[in-house]
């Protein structure tokens, strides 16, 4: 139902805007070209974030076999990295527009200050947000379970969630960032990768180091991801200089 009403409500948004005021509701015919170009964008996008919680799906049945406790602790975990990873992709979409006119003017340069600016705003709100979580955890923790057994556990598992958070913000806005770009398939790539030899390491290194080990690998594979993005962001924003006209 909430999908049904953003809907209606983006809708009716987009007919009030003056570019499209007195033009049919009617959608004409599909424009091919178009609709191509669409999925060379859209299809690798959907594929990193199917890859992302595929993987994570993993991690989450890695946990579990260490025992009840450790998965309840996965799991408290993964809802305190959702909540405050939201700031980051809200960041990260607001990026986007910016990115793609500094593309369509071939200005590279000006798509690099964005996605800066766009990294800095998220690392602030986000940091913010993890450290008042890391300095606070004992009165936080008891929101999310009531277990006594559990609470000392999952404190000691904030530090992580904190670096697990700050870590896919920075990759979140690099992927963002290529997006704007219209250039997501690199982004795929990369997910595909680190998030594949994560997803292959889960189960060993859980069983060898715990939940400690596993979430360890999961900030290794965030940060890898984010210097590849920014890496493959620079490399394609540089190029928008050579599209321009001379």
């Amino acid at each position: 139902m909430s999908s049904l009403v953003t809907t209606c409500r983006a809708q009716l948004a987009l007919h009030r805007l003056p570019v499209l005021a007195g033009r049919s509701l009617r959608p004409g015919r599909p424009d091919l070209p178009q609709v191509f170009r669409l999925a060379r964008v859209g299809i690798p996008l959907a594929g990193t974030v199917l890859i992302k919680f595929v993987v994570l799906g993993v991690l989450t049945f890695a946990a579990a076999r260490l025992g009840t406790e450790q998965a309840a602790v996965h799991g408290v975990s993964e809802t305190l990295v959702n909540l405050i990873y939201t700031l980051a992709v809200a960041i990260g979409q607001a990026t986007v527009p910016v990115v793609a006119g500094a593309a369509r003017d071939a200005d590279g340069a000006e798509a690099r200050r964005s996605v800066l600016a766009g990294g800095g705003v998220a690392l602030c709100g986000v940091g913010t947000l993890g450290l008042v979580l890391v300095v606070f955890g004992h009165w936080i923790v008891p929101l999310f379970s009531n277990d006594p057994s559990l609470r000392p556990q999952l404190e000691e598992q904030l530090p992580l969630v904190f670096a697990v958070v700050l870590t896919d913000a920075l990759q979140a806005i690099a992927g963002f960032g290529m997006l704007g770009l219209k250039r997501t398939f690199p982004s795929l790539v990369s997910t595909a990768v680190f998030f594949g030899l994560l997803c292959l390491s889960a189960v060993p290194v859980a069983d060898a180091a715990g939940l400690t080990g596993l979430w360890s690998a999961l900030i290794c594979a965030n940060f890898l991801q984010a210097i590849t993005k920014a890496v493959l962001f620079h490399r394609h924003s540089r190029r928008l200089a050579a599209q321009q006209p001379g």
